[in-house]
């Protein structure tokens, strides 16, 4: 099995840590590809029009700067590096040792700077996604497309592949026909009709990803067998959302079932679904 997570837009920086190491970092074979991005954005943050370019808030100006040293940038796991509600609630970075040799053997983060990263390769924080321009080369799934499907193709001929990008990070690669493709999405169903859950999607992604890793059983090797491992969490879990204005949580989820939808076309995914109810 091998899962594909998006990175998330903001990132833990480390205040110490030994400098970037390209060629310590795994899938070796983009390293060179790795430098011509990094240079070319280091080249970028120098600019004034640096946060436009990158589509960086301009709170993040500061960030950015510092990228124009990309290089000498203190560095950490990549699972330190990367925040947010997914990665937050796979609780990647916290994983008994043994969970953790399984996610760093199953689980690879695509990255609009690096291509795609194991959790235990050490990184800057760094400001780049999957939507930015960089001046020189193509766009960012354009470019890594070829190196990626040189590097990946092959690797996951005949697995299981579980996906849980967003959709400027499936376009650095496509995953090939030869895997067994599985996406994951939620919806939530009212009256009997379904309801794509986008934002808050993330939080069961997160959880069905940690359940993955730190299960006892074997890693799922089929979509069906992956439905099984899913329905383990079906019951056990509710989430408040985010809260809004006066600090009351916006929405309470409770995850109620798990489904499989088979692909629409040969080569395209199929979709495993998170089903949630959600309380008044």
């Amino acid at each position: 099995m091998l899962v594909l997570l998006p990175p998330s837009e903001g990132k833990t920086a480390p205040t110490s840590g030994a400098p970037l190491d390209l060629s310590s970092l795994s899938l070796g074979g983009l390293t060179d590809a790795r430098a011509e991005v990094l240079a070319s954005l280091a080249d970028v943050s120098a600019r004034p029009d640096a946060l436009e370019l990158l589509k960086a808030p301009a709170g993040a100006a500061d960030e950015v700067a510092a990228q124009q040293d990309i290089h000498g940038l203190p560095t950490a796991r990549a699972d330190e590096i990367f925040t947010g509600v997914l990665f937050d609630r796979a609780g990647l970075a916290s994983m008994s040792d043994e969970a953790k040799a399984r996610a760093e053997a199953e689980i690879l983060v695509m990255s609009a700077a690096f291509g795609a990263l194991s959790l235990s390769d050490r990184i800057p924080a760094y400001r780049l996604g999957a939507s930015a321009s960089l001046p020189g080369l193509p766009t960012i799934g354009a470019y890594w497309r070829p190196h990626l499907s040189r590097e990946l193709d092959a690797r996951v001929d005949g697995e299981l592949v579980v996906d849980c990008r967003s959709g400027g990070y499936r376009s650095m690669w496509k995953v090939p026909p030869t895997a067994e493709l599985v996406s994951v999405s939620a919806v939530t169903v009212r009256d009997g009709k379904r309801s794509v859950v986008s934002h808050d999607a993330k939080y069961f992604r997160g959880l069905l990803v940690g359940h993955l890793m730190r299960r006892p059983a074997p890693s799922p090797t089929s979509g069906a067998s992956l439905v099984e491992a899913a329905h383990e969490l079906v019951g056990s879990v509710r989430y408040a959302a985010v809260p809004g204005r006066g600090g009351k949580p916006r929405t309470t989820w409770t995850l109620t079932g798990v489904t499989m939808e088979p692909a629409p076309r040969p080569g395209a995914a199929k979709e495993l679904t998170l089903v949630l109810t959600q309380e008044p």
